[in-house]
């Protein structure tokens, strides 16, 4: 299973002729899919960002550095 939030991974309601059962199944193809990467402190979601590509370590390192570093009170300790 790949991370992620994916849009339309199953049909919710569907119809068919009365005493034919229905087969639900995913396409094989790709589809979209959100992933969201956020921290949490003191019950408050700070530097929250969502996007739609694979992450790549280099980009998780921009994002740590300008986007969750400075949303840190001082002498913060960050646990992964």
């Amino acid at each position: 299973m790949k991370p992620g939030v994916e849009e339309y991974t199953y049909r919710e309601y569907t119809w068919s002729k009365v005493d034919k059962k229905v087969k639900i199944f995913r396409p094989g193809k790709k589809i979209k899919r959100t992933n969201i990467v956020a921290a949490i402190y003191e019950n408050k979601v700070i530097a929250p960002f969502s996007y739609s590509w694979s992450t790549i370590s280099t980009w998780f390192d921009v994002w740590f550095e300008w986007n969750f570093c400075p949303a840190l009170l001082k002498n913060s300790v960050i646990v992964m």
